[in-house]
């Protein structure tokens, strides 16, 4: 494992994209539950 810092970068906007779905996900929930 030498590109040990490419790793870490996928890593790291994997988990953001994540982050960012679940918020999301929770926002149109919340939404749907209104309307």
């Amino acid at each position: 494992m030498t590109d040990v810092k490419g790793t870490e970068e996928t890593y790291a906007i994997t988990r953001r994209s994540v982050e960012i779905f679940c918020v999301w996900g929770a926002f149109c929930a919340r939404g749907a539950i209104f309307n």
